[in-house]
């Protein structure tokens, strides 16, 4: 990570430090910075920064790649953006109807098992 780099262009240094790291030991004060803001309230912090967003984009991805296939087969620009919207629209439904039918049993067997009891409204 090059702090130096990042704090220099104007950006906003937003990785999680190592939890061996100090406040001094980058010698920079965008890294101070940073150590100071996530020691205090890690929470706050993440949920400012978005982290762990990139996690969710990555599993998205790979979902797509496995389903899919990890190229697309057209060769000019728009026909490419045209197979990738295609992919996209693809999986969101995939999803949708996974949360239609499969999705929402499981959802409620989870609720079923944390109460003991049935939901009202739910025939698991």
């Amino acid at each position: 990570m090059d702090v130096f780099l990042i704090a220099d262009i104007g950006a906003y240094l937003a990785i999680e430090p190592k939890s061996t790291s100090s406040i001094n030991s980058r010698s920079h004060w965008a890294y101070g910075q940073l150590m100071r803001e996530y020691r205090a309230d890690l929470e706050e912090w993440k949920r400012v920064h978005d982290y762990g967003r990139r996690s969710l984009v990555e599993t998205v991805f790979g979902m797509m790649k496995l389903r899919y296939g990890g190229s697309l087969s057209s060769r000019e620009g728009m026909e490419r953006r045209r197979e990738l919207l295609i992919k996209v629209v693809l999986h969101n439904i995939e999803r949708l109807d996974f949360l239609e039918s499969g999705g929402r049993w499981f959802i409620q067997q989870d609720l079923v098992g944390l109460s003991g009891q049935s939901v009202e409204g739910c025939d698991a």
